[in-house]
């Protein structure tokens, strides 16, 4: 996806907007530095820290209401499994990925769908548990990683995608003892692949920019739903969806979803990995700048001190 940085120009208000375009995060943050630019859309993960310490004043980190996570493709071994999928998450350290690898405010992820949707809080079900992934896996027949397949991890060939994954190589490898191989792809190339089930595993992220409401992040997983990426079908979960499409009363229907998501949870078609945040910079002469979910993309309120009328 193209990435886009604002030029702001005009003291009340704006009188219009120059998007640019970056296809490297790096090079974008070279610009803001540069004076070209008042507002990043993103930031290189080495320089937040940086910021933090520095420019503290310019650095935004602001929660997007969205997940990061792995889709495993549960048409084929090893992934076929609930035992194999189970024993992943397991081995997964998500506090790490998210506070030592990514950082930015990443919140390790304990539920598939992230807080602060409509009053809904799913119930925490992911943990970090190793000597347990080890019994599991032993359980499914690949006792130290003994005789496990060669499988791949499918990722945008992006820095963020590679030090998230590369991580998780070393995570299974070491708990476990399986190796991953990772395929990078373009992102339009991801998405074909997606599309025909040409993965084993593939990175995926969703961000509940449109509305606000776990359906977002959970309709999409009934069978032979346009967005279950990873081919997986649960009867149970079907009815508890079609279930909550017909409750009225809120509470009632935020109770069935959270049923919903257990089961997910339980069969683990996706590993879930972290909770996001919008990382990104707006110049200490830009007004009227509002921290909330997608708010860095509202500009009309904005101004710029020291502009032209």
């Amino acid at each position: 996806m193209e990435r886009r940085s604002q030029r702001a120009t005009g003291a009340r208000g704006l009188n219009g907007v120059t998007f640019l375009p970056f296809e490297n995060p790096a090079t974008e943050e070279a610009a803001f530095r540069n004076g070209q630019l008042h507002i990043t859309s993103s930031l290189p993960l080495q320089k937040i820290a940086v910021y933090a310490r520095e420019e503290p004043e310019v650095l935004k980190i602001v929660p997007d209401l969205g997940n990061y996570f792995y889709s495993l493709n549960v048409t084929k071994a090893p992934f076929d499994d609930g035992r194999v999928r189970r024993a992943l998450s397991l081995a997964t350290d998500r506090a790490v990925i998210a506070t030592q690898v990514v950082r930015g405010g990443k919140v390790p992820a304990t539920a598939f769908t992230p807080p602060g949707l409509a009053g809904y809080e799913a119930n925490a079900r992911l943990r970090f548990a190793p000597e347990e992934a080890r019994a599991l896996l032993a359980e499914a027949g690949y006792a130290g990683g003994a005789g496990f397949p060669a499988v791949e991890l499918v990722i945008d060939s992006r820095d963020h995608h590679r030090v998230v994954a590369e991580a998780l190589q070393q995570m299974w490898a070491r708990e476990l003892g399986v190796t991953v191989r990772l395929r990078n792809e373009e992102t339009r190339s991801l998405i074909a692949s997606k599309r025909a089930m040409n993965f084993d595993l593939v990175r995926g992220s969703w961000n509940a920019s449109t509305y606000q409401d776990p359906w977002f992040f959970l309709g999409p997983w009934v069978t032979g739903g346009l967005y279950n990426e990873a081919g997986w079908s649960s009867a149970r979960y079907d009815a508890l969806i079609a279930e909550a499409r017909a409750t009225v009363e809120p509470e009632a229907r935020l109770a069935v979803l959270r049923a919903a998501e257990d089961v997910l949870l339980d069969e683990l078609p996706v590993l879930p990995l972290y909770w996001g945040t919008q990382v990104f910079l707006v110049g200490a002469d830009v007004e009227g700048y509002v921290e909330a979910p997608f708010a860095d993309r509202a500009v009309k309120a904005l101004r710029v001190r020291g502009a032209a009328e």
